[in-house]
């Protein structure tokens, strides 16, 4: 354990002090010049081009310490599997990478799905935590300021993951990207870390706007979905939530490696999630400008979760009515401008949700309306629940931000839930690692890896300091609508 609780700077010191002789480095620098080689990236700029791993003419292999035959690049730690990798370097000319079955490789943030040559200054990514650049001396455009940070954003661009604002990135854009960066390697190593201890977890990351929290204004914020595989439930973390669960992973992680009790019960499990725990599941998107004209509208919404995925449909009924309550009839106006100054009410009925999926046991929905408090209908049982929702809105006196809002703005509505846990059959545990989902299904075709030759001294670490394994630092409408009076004006998304 004392060894796992040593600082960063410590390991590195150790290590780089190792490798710390002026005959070793000028030999390093010789080699750098004549042979196709791997340097490393990292978070902490003082820890990037110090590892470097050559790649002579003839077969490379590249693995962890369990190997047999030893690999040629030997990299250690989660994700990496005994045969990861292995590279053909013809005549320095040509050098080919091929990913070994059930190994996760991305070359320049997409996934190595088969045999791929290696071009000046390619991006590798070795289980999640290795991270590298490709240079051939024997080549030109050699770029010594490729940075972390811009290999994140491939990866994440690579993902699917898109960071808002490419082109004139405001400030709220280049926070949210700083954040995308440092959460991203923190979502493999969970992923990493449930498959070592046989979690059947899987971890992706997600960009959830305002709108889709229910908010007609904020930032978007990082968010992680969380599947557990064997209960087939689904849940959404806020970044703090994840943060709390990952540093308890990483502490049960560390106890199975220095051969401590690490199991958990359930209830202290950082891995799972209870089904009765109440979880974000996705929204719908009601459009209120038929009240900007005073008239009324029932029609039934999809309700989307955070993947563009339809989860069922919502039956939404707005209708404009007097401070009493009772329905306006043929009040009609042309131009909602005169709506201001004017006393208006009108009412939201949530009637039911339909075609909700079988894992979702009970339901309720959230709404804020314009700048009022937040409302929540009661938690109901089943897939096809009846709300029976109404609330009733009084203003004195409209504004013409309140008749702005009505005729361009939408109400967003949040649909929360409890789960049903469902037992399916067990997936192989030995899964992808990424912050997304696994790309296709492998081939369960074992592929031959090339006799390694012998091992040479395989990593090569610079006196600047060690990078010790990567580890990032832990710190459509679709609608069947009912009209009961004419529409004198056609509903539409701001959106």
């Amino acid at each position: 354990m004392a060894e796992l609780e040593k600082t960063w700077q410590e390991k590195v010191a150790e290590e780089a002090a190792k490798h710390n002789t002026s005959a070793e480095r000028m030999a390093i620098m010789k080699q750098r010049q004549e042979i196709p080689h791997l340097w490393n990236l990292n978070e902490d700029p003082a820890l990037t081009d110090v590892i470097v791993h050559f790649l002579p003419p003839g077969v490379i292999t590249i693995g962890n310490k369990t190997a047999d035959p030893a690999p040629m690049v030997q990299l250690n730690g989660l994700s990496i599997l005994p045969q990861h990798a292995v590279v053909e370097n013809t005549k320095n000319k040509k050098l080919i990478i091929t990913a070994c079955e059930g190994a996760e490789v991305l070359v320049n943030g997409e996934k190595l799905t088969k045999p791929k040559q290696l071009s000046q200054n390619d991006r590798l990514l070795f289980g999640g935590n290795h991270l590298y650049v490709f240079n051939n001396p024997n080549k030109k455009g050699a770029r010594k300021d490729i940075t972390y940070e811009e290999a994140q954003k491939e990866i994440a661009k690579g993902a699917g993951i898109g960071i808002p604002g490419e082109g004139g990135k405001s400030k709220a854009d280049l926070i949210l990207e700083e954040e995308l960066i440092s959460t991203m390697p923190l979502v493999y190593r969970a992923n990493a870390m449930a498959v070592e201890l046989r979690r059947n977890v899987k971890f992706e990351l997600v960009l959830v706007s305002p709108e889709m929290r229910g908010l007609q204004e904020g930032l978007t914020e990082i968010w992680v979905s969380v599947h557990n595989l064997t209960e087939d439930t689904r849940f959404m973390w806020e970044k703090a939530r994840f943060m709390n669960r990952y540093y308890g992973m990483q502490e049960m992680y560390e106890n199975k490696v220095d051969g401590e009790e690490w199991n958990m019960s359930k209830d202290r499990d950082p891995f799972y999630e209870a089904p009765d725990s109440k979880s974000l599941l996705g929204s719908a998107i009601v459009f209120l400008q038929p009240l900007a004209y005073l008239m009324d509208s029932e029609e039934t919404y999809p309700i989307m979760d955070f993947t563009g995925e339809e989860l069922g449909e919502m039956s939404v009924l707005l209708t404009p009515c007097n401070s009493s309550g009772k329905e306006l009839i043929g009040d009609y106006v042309d131009d909602p401008k005169e709506l201001i100054g004017r006393n208006y009410g009108f009412m939201v009925k949530i009637q039911s949700a339909r075609g909700l999926p079988r894992r979702i046991d009970k339901s309720s929905c959230k709404y804020r309306f314009f700048d009022g408090k937040e409302v929540e209908t009661p938690l109901i049982t089943g897939n096809n629940p009846s709300y029976m929702h109404d609330q009733t809105f009084q203003y004195k006196s409209v504004s013409p931000e309140l008749a702005d809002y009505l005729l361009n703005a939408n109400l967003w509505i949040t649909l929360w839930g409890t789960q049903r846990p469902r037992q399916l059959p067990q997936r192989d545990t030995r899964r992808s690692t990424s912050a997304v989902s696994a790309e296709g299904k492998r081939s369960t075709r074992k592929k031959k890896v090339p006799k390694a030759p012998k091992p040479a001294d395989e990593e090569i670490v610079l006196d600047k300091s060690a990078e010790l394994g990567s580890e990032p630092k832990t710190p459509k409408k679709k609608s069947s609508s009912k009209t009961r009076r004419p529409k004198r004006a056609t509903s539409a998304s701001t959106q």
